[in-house]
């Protein structure tokens, strides 16, 4: 019999808990981050900036700001300017 898709949604979630965080997670983290900011609608970039750090911070784990943070301090490499700035304002 086929798995039904909310089955192999459980499997690969549990999978992915047990991957170790690595530089491509951190990375993957960030392409998120720069996704979120492309795709709000807000019109000024401050706005935009606040509604990225608004989601991020409720939608994001505590591990995975953790992880971006460190990123951060590492250099953010492939961050935009607007994902760095929304990250920033997360809560320490």
């Amino acid at each position: 019999s086929t798995p039904t898709p909310s089955a192999l949604a459980l499997k690969h979630f549990k999978y992915r808990k047990k991957l170790p965080v690595s530089a491509n997670s951190s990375e993957h983290l960030a392409k998120m981050a720069n996704q979120i900011v492309m795709n709000i609608s807000e019109t000024s970039p401050e706005a935009k900036i606040a509604s990225a750090a608004n989601h991020i911070d409720k939608f994001w784990s505590p591990l995975m700001k953790k992880q971006i943070a460190e990123y951060i301090a590492e250099g953010g490499e492939i961050l935009s300017p607007e994902a760095t700035a929304a990250l920033e304002k997360l809560p320490a």
